[in-house]
C-alpha cells in the first residue's frame, strides 16, 4: 500500500500541475486513505500536505490550514526535522490566504532557518520566496524586490525553479514593488539584492526589516561596485 500510495501521490502531483485540480484531489484521497493506517507515519504526512497544497491553490484557505496545521504537528512529534520545514512552508501559503501575513512570515522564516541548517537550497529558495510575498502583503516593497532578486539569483546558480504559480505570483510582486519604488531605485535594490552572498542574504531574509540590509550585504567578500558587477554578470552583460 505505501508504495502505491506513494505512485499515485506522484501522478497527482502531475495532474495538479497540469491544472487537473479534480482528478489530482481523488489521487490525493486515495493515497491519503491508502496509508491512513500506515505505520510510514511521514509517508502519510507528506500525502496529506499535497492534499492540503491542492486545498490552497483552490483558495480553500481555512481548509488547507487545517490539513497543513495539522501536518506540521505530525511531524514536530516525530521529530522530523525536515518534514517540519517543508510543511511549514506549506503551512504559510494558506496563513498568507488567509491574511495572518505575520503567521505566514513566521512559518517561512521557521522553514528557512531549517533548511539552512540543512544545506537545501530547494527549500530555502522556496522559502525566500514566500518572505517576498509576506513583505508584500506587509508594505515593504523594498524587502520584497531585494528578496525577489535574491530568489531569482540563487534558482539560476542551482538550477532550481519554483512551480509556475509561485512564479507568477514572484513576478506580480516584483512588478508592484517597482512600481511603488521608481525605475532608478528598483534597479538599485535589484543589483544589490542579486549580489548578496547568500550567507547575508539568509541573515537578512531572517531579520526583522529593512535596516539591516546595507549590514548584510557589506558582510559579503564584495565591495559596493563588485556587487554592481556581480549584478551586471548575474543579468547576462559582458
Amino acid at each position: 500500500p505505501e508504495v502505491i500510495a506513494y505512485v499515485i501521490d506522484g501522478a497527482g502531483m502531475v495532474a495538479f500541475a497540469s491544472g487537473d485540480f479534480e482528478t489530482a484531489e481523488r489521487m490525493y484521497v486515495e493515497a491519503v486513505s491508502l496509508v491512513k493506517d500506515s505505520s510510514d507515519r511521514r509517508l502519510a504526512v507528506d500525502v496529506k500536505n499535497s492534499l492540503g497544497l491542492l486545498a490552497v491553490e483552490r483558495g480553500d484557505y481555512a481548509k488547507a490550514r487545517d490539513i497543513l496545521a495539522e501536518c506540521v504537528a505530525q511531524s514536530r512529534s516525530e521529530g522530523d526535522v525536515h518534514g517540519t520545514a517543508r510543511h511549514l512552508e506549506s503551512l504559510a501559503s494558506a496563513q498568507l490566504g488567509l491574511g495572518d501575513i505575520a503567521g505566514a512570515a513566521a512559518s517561512w522564516a521557521e522553514g528557512l532557518s531549517v533548511f539552512r541548517d540543512l544545506n537545501d537550497p530547494w527549500g530555502e529558495i522556496w522559502c525566500l520566496g514566500g518572505l517576498v510575498l509576506a513583505a508584500a502583503a506587509a508594505g515593504d516593497p523594498e524587502r520584497a524586490l531585494r528578496l525577489a532578486a535574491v530568489v531569482d539569483r540563487m534558482s539560476h546558480e542551482w538550477s532550481l525553479s519554483v512551480h509556475s504559480f509561485r512564479v507568477g505570483q514572484l513576478d506580480q510582486a516584483s512588478q508592484q514593488a517597482k512600481a511603488k519604488l521608481g525605475s532608478r531605485k528598483s534597479e538599485g535594490i535589484w543589483s544589490d539584492g542579486q549580489a548578496m552572498s547568500t550567507s547575508g542574504a539568509l541573515d537578512y531574509a531572517l531579520s526583522q526589516g529593512t535596516s539591516d540590509a546595507t549590514a548584510a550585504m557589506d558582510a559579503g567578500p564584495l565591495s559596493r561596485r563588485e556587487r554592481e558587477v556581480a549584478a551586471m554578470v548575474a543579468q547576462g552583460m559582458t
